[in-house]
């Protein structure tokens, strides 16, 4: 869907514009994080690159809000990060309505952080994390962040989730390895969708209730 990656673009659906910003030396691109030696997650051959270095307080942010607003009840969002050297801070913060973060997952000080978790999985520089976040409640929001086979993590916070925002800075610098990759992300199912459910679900209690008067 995209052929440039820039502020306020917005294609695809489930989403409002993005909204990118910087501090310091720290971009986007578009490119293949399979051919950049990171795991693949590539769309036609290309994903959402990042990047911010060397260390100073250079960081990339890319935000995005969810298109009719936070998650109903039984929506949920999904998203894969390519992610490589651990160096400087780069991940995934997941947040309510009034941007307070409910949910993030770091990796920087050669270490993998999930909510103030550190995890003991090894060093692998094609890994891709998989993170769906599941509204199973009111304010109650399920997280699974899974990578190989057998490595997941899951949490419940409280809260209702209505964006997302990924990042990178303080890495070193002259090495493409050093960036953030994002892509796959989507809200499932989307909102028109399951207006069509609940009404499906109405219709046919009717049409029970109908039957047995």
């Amino acid at each position: 869907n995209y052929t440039a990656w820039t502020n306020g673009s917005n294609a695809g659906s489930g989403f409002q514009a993005w909204n990118l910003f910087t501090s310091g030396s720290a971009g986007f691109f578009l490119g293949s994080s399979a051919a950049q030696g990171f795991g693949d997650i590539d769309t036609s051959g290309q994903a959402f690159g990042m990047w911010g270095n060397p260390s100073g307080g250079n960081y990339a942010n890319a935000e995005r809000l969810f298109d009719g607003g936070a998650l109903s009840v039984g929506q949920s969002f999904v998203i894969d990060l390519a992610v490589a050297y651990r160096n400087g801070n780069k991940g995934i913060s997941l947040f309510d309505s009034g941007y307070n973060e409910l949910f993030y997952f770091n990796v920087g000080s050669d270490q993998y952080d999930v909510n103030g978790s550190v995890q003991s999985w090894s060093y692998a520089q094609t890994s891709v994390f998989h993170v769906v976040a599941s509204q199973i409640g009111a304010s109650s929001l399920q997280v699974v962040l899974s990578r190989f086979p057998g490595e997941s993590v899951t949490q419940t916070v409280s809260g209702t989730l209505a964006g997302f925002r990924a990042y990178v800075g303080d890495t070193d610098a002259g090495n493409d390895l050093n960036n953030l990759f994002i892509n796959n992300m989507a809200v499932i199912p989307e909102p028109a969708t399951l207006g069509l459910i609940g009404l499906g679900s109405t219709v046919a209690l009717l049409a029970i209730r109908r039957r047995r008067m």
